[in-house]
């Protein structure tokens, strides 16, 4: 069956609608963290949505806090790009926290995806690109896996039709072939067990026979 995340569709709303659960002070790391990706959507807009739940009328943070930071200290000086009158989130749902994974805040944006495999085929480091764009480096490392897998795969993914997961699955073939015959076999609604299967040399020998 595929696996599905309990994250809402991306939805938009003024930077002020949003709060934090604990402030904290910007200094040191930090805030050079926070200056870097206020760098980054001046030049690139925000690539990833912000994560959030409602709670006493706020859309509280859940993931994205440096690039609410960044955001609010945008707001604050006047300089928030036009296309951000809104900030792009998507909605949590609190009574399932453990859906909340590292790779919810980006699936589906073929965007982030493409700046990320730029930027390391330029030669940026995994560390660096996490830094500048405000992502864990699981999520990094994720959004370079993709970079493995046949565009259709990887499409599925973005669309949600086939999990993470899967798609990491598919990615540990050795060609896009392989992956290609074994996603025709086993369908949208393969388990992961059943994709690593076949990407073991037995289960590539029998569907190339």
């Amino acid at each position: 069956m595929t696996q599905t995340t309990d994250i809402s569709p991306t939805l938009s709303a003024p930077v002020d609608r949003f709060s934090l659960f604990k402030n904290r002070v910007l200094a040191g790391a930090l805030l050079d963290d926070v200056k870097a990706l206020e760098d980054s959507i001046l030049r690139f807009g925000l690539l990833t949505p912000l994560i959030a739940a409602w709670q006493n009328g706020k859309l509280m943070i859940i993931d994205g806090r440096k690039r609410f930071a960044a955001l609010r200290r945008l707001a604050f000086a006047g300089r928030l790009p036009h296309s951000l009158t809104k900030i792009p989130y998507v909605l949590a749902n609190m009574n399932k926290p453990q859906m909340l994974s590292d790779d919810c805040p980006w699936v589906g944006s073929e965007l982030l995806y493409q700046s990320v495999r730029r930027r390391h085929q330029s030669g940026e480091s995994a560390e660096v690109i996490a830094k500048t764009l405000g992502l864990s480096h699981q999520s990094v490392r994720d959004l370079l896996c993709l970079t493995r897998v046949v565009p259709f795969i990887r499409k599925a993914c973005h669309q949600r039709q086939i999990s993470l997961e899967a798609t990491k699955a598919y990615a540990s073939m050795p060609s896009h072939a392989h992956q290609l015959m074994a996603f025709h076999r086993l369908g949208f609604g393969a388990l992961v067990e059943d994709i690593l299967e076949t990407a073991q040399p037995a289960g590539l020998h029998s569907l190339a026979a």
